[in-house]
Parts: structure tokens; C-alpha cells; sequence
């Protein structure tokens, strides 16, 4: 089961609000039918209408992470566009530890995507108590994502590469239980939580 989002006002806001993590991970099943709310449509957000972490869509189709840095956002955008109209596994790993660090994007495993900073983050990283939401983001409601996303975790900690093949060949979040800090089923009209 999935959640589907149908790039509308929905959301799900989580009871995720870490601010202490510098290594994070987010990975998850995303099926996207088009490019969502604005070009931009959620499939996470950290963060007011500022957020302090996002994944998103692009009109290009590619796959944008924006981290807030002190002095200037970061933003990195995928070479390439995300899979459209299928099931594909998602994965962004980040170091926050330094604006110097660039993110990971992995589409279904393997190798991570080429990408592009298109604006390159200064300052120290900065964080916020405000709750993680999938599929908009909660302040704008503007940014719905359009389709599906399913079996979502978070970790507090840089996933390895094998980890990360596990969870794209169907393996459950839950079975990487070091520094997993948040579980999502997004199941259609149940929310799972851990």
C-alpha cells in the first residue's frame, strides 16, 4: 500500500522533529506522475516556509535537496530526471557537518546520480524543531507532490552503500535499526510511525 498524494493540499506532518543529527539519510518509494504543486512538488520538508531540508521535484523532472546554511542555502539538483510513472527507490545521504559537503542521490541503488550545486551553501548549518512533513510543505501547502510515496525512513547517520541497495531491492527500513530515527508507512489511511 501507498499513500497518493494526487499533487494536492495534503500532507502528512510526522512526529520527526530532530535537530541534532549532522549525518542524515532519507530514503524511500516515490511513483511520480508529474512534477507536483509549483514545479516543486514535496516528497519531504523540514522547516517553515524556510526549510531547513527538502526533497523535491524540478520542471526539468530532475530531483532538487536544498539544506539551510547560516548565510546561504545550499541547493543540488540530479543531472538527470527521476523515474516518471513507475515505482523507483529514493535515497539522499548529507553531511551537515560542513557547507563544503555535497549530498548523495541515489535513484534505485548503485551508483549515486551525477549532480549539480546550483547554489553553493555558506555558514554553518542550521536547524529547527519543526515537524517533518511528506508529500507538501505544511506552511505553503502549495508544493503537493503528485503521486505516490511509500515505506519511508530516516536515519541519523550516512547510510552505506550496501545499505542502501538493500532498501532499493524491497528491504524494510526497519531492518537497519542503527540510528533509524523515523519509520513511515504511508499507508493510504493509516499512518505507521516510529
Amino acid at each position: 500500500m501507498a499513500r497518493d498524494f494526487t499533487n494536492s493540499t495534503n500532507q502528512i506532518e510526522t512526529d520527526m522533529t530532530d535537530t541534532t543529527a549532522t549525518d542524515r539519510t532519507y530514503a524511500g518509494w516515490l511513483y511520480k506522475d508529474g512534477n507536483g504543486g509549483g514545479n516543486s512538488g514535496r516528497w519531504f520538508h523540514k522547516g517553515g516556509s524556510n526549510a531547513i531540508e527538502h526533497g523535491s521535484t524540478q520542471s526539468s523532472g530532475a530531483m532538487q535537496f536544498r539544506r539551510r546554511f547560516a548565510t546561504t542555502v545550499g541547493v543540488w539538483v540530479t543531472d538527470g530526471a527521476m523515474p516518471a510513472s513507475s515505482w523507483f527507490h529514493a535515497c539522499i545521504t548529507m553531511d551537515n557537518a560542513s557547507a563544503s559537503n555535497d549530498p548523495s542521490i541515489y535513484f534505485d541503488g548503485g551508483s549515486a546520480e551525477a549532480i549539480t550545486e546550483s547554489t553553493t551553501p555558506a555558514g554553518g548549518p542550521t536547524a529547527n524543531s519543526t515537524a517533518l512533513a511528506y508529500g507538501n510543505a505544511p506552511t505553503l501547502g502549495t508544493r503537493g507532490w503528485d503521486g505516490r510515496q511509500a515505506h519511508h525512513g530516516i536515519w541519523n547517520r550516512i547510510l552505506r552503500g550496501d545499505e542502501i541497495d538493500f532498501l532499493a531491492a524491497g528491504g524494510d527500513p526497519r531492518h537497519l535499526p542503527n540510528s533509524l530515527i523515523s519509520y513511515h508507512a504511508l499507508n493510504e489511511d493509516l499512518q505507521d510511525t516510529r
